[in-house]
């Protein structure tokens, strides 16, 4: 099992031990500010992982890993996006980013805040999923992944090549943005690492708190 979580708020001051959560290896991407920004992954210690790459660049961030092992063998990444990025310069930083870790058709999965409402067909949001197509990512999520009052929008996506992958939305989480459950080769979560589980935006975080609402979460293993 992986964890992807997106606007971490990390910076390089807080160190890992403070972070630590057993059986699993965090690798991060920091912000330079505790207000906004950063993401990391939390990789279970039995799954084999090699880093590709990391950016932060002008309230952008996104971190790449590489599993080599058959059932989740492929290329994963998280993202996030500040809504302050106009979305012309988010969409130019990650085609150049994309053109650098995708050089085949292996599995590929992004996940992450993007601040684009996918929601609305707007320019921007067209000219987007359009750059993704390039890539041969689809853009699956389509129900509300933040609801704040009256406002409701699909802003946390889950970008693939993968046609087997299925995700749905969890809604309890502390913040207003939903936890998205993704399943990979199709099937529900076992004990032997067939899922992948995506944190959302932590507005104020803390490592108890993350510790604690992780230990909460039922998680269901088939019996062999």
């Amino acid at each position: 099992m992986m964890m992807f979580l997106s606007e971490t708020h990390l910076t390089e001051d807080i160190e890992n031990d403070e972070l630590f959560i057993e059986g699993y290896e965090i690798v991060r991407c920091d912000s330079d500010s505790r207000a906004t920004g950063g993401v990391a992954i939390y990789v279970n210690r039995a799954i084999n992982f090699a880093i590709v790459d990391r950016m932060s660049k002008g309230k952008i961030w996104m971190l790449t890993i590489k599993v080599e092992e058959n059932t989740l063998k492929g290329t994963y990444t998280v993202v996030y996006k500040s809504p302050k990025v106009r979305n012309k310069i988010f969409i130019e930083s990650i085609d150049e980013y994309l053109s650098g870790i995708i050089h085949d058709d292996s599995r590929q999965l992004i996940i992450g805040d993007v601040n684009i409402n996918v929601k609305r067909k707007t320019t921007d949001s067209e000219m987007y999923i359009d750059k993704m197509k390039e890539y041969d990512l689809e853009q699956k999520i389509n129900e509300f992944t933040r609801v704040n009052g009256k406002s409701k929008s699909i802003i946390d996506h889950l970008l693939t090549n993968d046609e087997n992958i299925r995700w749905k939305i969890n809604p309890v989480t502390p913040t207003d943005h939903f936890l998205i459950e993704v399943f990979i080769n199709n099937r529900p979560m076992r004990c032997n690492m067939k899922q992948i589980v995506k944190l959302t935006s932590w507005k104020n975080y803390s490592a108890e708190k993350l510790k604690d609402k992780i230990k909460e979460m039922k998680w269901k293993c088939d019996k062999e």
